[in-house]
């Protein structure tokens, strides 16, 4: 057997297993319902907060976006097996803003260039590299929480699960509910610390329903 055969036996082989190959496509999952009933927005909703004392704050929600299964491309790799493209995290957000007038953004002068657009932003998603986990993530103003909600919801240390909470004459059951100090300095020059939200409060069925301002000293809640 000369080694030219071998060479051309051994090509031929190889192009077999290559060809031979027949690679289906594959589905990417999306988010399950259980999972995306988290974000109970939709776009051009209107979230309104209001305090004991008549102030308003509303949210428009500019954005929804809710993953779909798609189809997962697979072709040969080249060695008789198949390689398969990776699929995006199933994820779902909602993300609103309000034009805050009674915070201004100051230069170093202490003048005023403009107003501070406050978000209102939420994020359900499974980690690739988590896939038996599923995250709850929620922003409101400046002040944030991330906690596993799936298979199962595991409250953080510092957080608290109410099976029952009263607010705006309204009460809602299973509420997280999340405290943190946003009065401690982060930057030498005090016009960048405008942090106030220090406690916030979330349901399942309704998203953020209330949140207390230290800018205010009030507790504004969801108003329907």
């Amino acid at each position: 057997m000369t080694l030219r055969f071998v060479k051309v036996f051994a090509l031929t082989l190889l192009s077999c297993f290559y060809y031979a190959c027949k690679c289906d496509n594959g589905v990417c999952p999306a988010l399950e319902a259980q999972y995306a009933a988290w974000l109970p927005y939709k776009t051009n909703d209107i979230i309104t907060y209001a305090n004991d004392k008549g102030q308003e704050i509303q949210f428009t929600i500019s954005r929804y976006a809710l993953s779909e299964p798609k189809e997962q491309h697979c072709g040969p790799d080249g060695y008789g097996g198949c390689h398969c493209a990776e699929c995006p995290d199933p994820s779902s957000e909602v993300f609103g803003e309000t034009a805050d007038t009674s915070r201004q953004i100051l230069n170093a002068l202490g003048q005023s260039t403009g107003t501070l657009n406050n978000t209102l932003y939420i994020y359900v998603n499974q980690p690739e590299n988590k896939k038996d986990s599923v995250f709850l993530t929620y922003l409101i103003c400046d002040h944030g929480n991330t906690m596993p909600i799936g298979p199962a919801v595991v409250i953080n240390k510092k957080d608290s699960l109410l099976p029952s909470f009263i607010a705006g004459n309204r009460t809602y059951s299973e509420v997280i509910t999340h405290e943190v100090d946003t009065t401690v300095m982060r930057y030498a020059n005090p016009i960048y610390n405008v942090y106030y939200v220090w406690k916030s409060w979330y349901n399942k069925e309704y998203g953020i329903i209330a949140f207390y301002d230290l800018k205010t000293r009030s507790f504004f809640y969801r108003k329907w």
